[in-house]
């Protein structure tokens, strides 16, 4: 805000003579100079103080704003905030190596010989059932089931059912294509479908950390989108 500076008397008006005249602008003999008045440098004092308030006021004020601008409300993510474990990796890793840039579009066998296979590893080995969360191609969530998973070490090829919430089932044949001593890269592949509950074909990545497996899971649907799902599986 700007103040324009105003003088302390009136254009043509200062300090007047006892019989309330104002002094003559021409004069043989002048006047000795009348005593400057201390109110005018009072209030340009006054008025000083109060301009720099209000430029102090109004920094504070924009600082104030700023801060708060840039520290807007953010909008809720379509992922749970809070994992099921303290310690839970990304299983489904934001930068996604594990899901290859083009799904296959038509997969009615069960892999051959042929493909390229790895192997669990040791900490793998066993039975592992848990809860998976089911999230759209956007990232929210639209349902939970159950999966059950069947590793030997060393081997392969296992094998997964999952158990939906409206009583259907689904079975894969999951089969490692890559590992390391405690994850693994993997396809599967619907052999029994579940009067078309589940899509034939998606990827699959594992990691063992103790009792604990953590599950991602990627499918791609007919009209192209990538839905995502995750979990923590537990050995029994």
């Amino acid at each position: 805000m700007n103040y324009s500076q105003q003088p302390p008397f009136a254009p043509g008006q200062g300090p007047q003579w006892q019989d309330g005249g104002y002094p003559p602008q021409y004069s043989p003999v002048p006047p000795p100079p009348p005593r400057r008045s201390s109110a005018g440098i009072v209030l340009l004092a006054v008025g000083g103080v109060v301009i720099i308030g209000l430029i102090v006021a109004i920094v504070m004020v924009f600082a104030l704003g700023g801060n708060r601008s840039g520290g807007g409300q953010v909008a809720d993510s379509p992922r749970p905030q809070e994992s099921t474990s303290e310690q839970a990796p990304d299983v489904l890793q934001d930068d996604s190596e594990w899901i290859p840039e083009e799904i296959p579009e038509d997969v009615s066998e069960t892999p051959n010989e042929e493909l390229t296979t790895g192997e669990f590893p040791g900490d793998m080995d066993g039975s592992w059932t848990g809860t998976m969360t089911q999230y759209d191609p956007d990232g929210y969530v639209v349902s939970t089931w159950n999966l059950d998973v069947h590793m030997v070490a060393g081997e392969s090829l296992g094998g997964a059912d999952l158990y939906m919430d409206n009583g259907m089932t689904c079975r894969w044949d999951i089969l490692t294509t890559s590992n390391t001593e405690d994850t693994a890269d993997l396809e599967y592949f619907t052999m029994d479908d579940g009067d078309g509950t589940c899509t034939p074909f998606g990827y699959l990545h594992f990691i063992v950390d103790g009792d604990n497996l953590y599950v991602g899971v990627a499918t791609e649907w007919d009209n192209g989108m990538i839905s995502t799902a995750d979990g923590v599986l537990t050995r029994y």
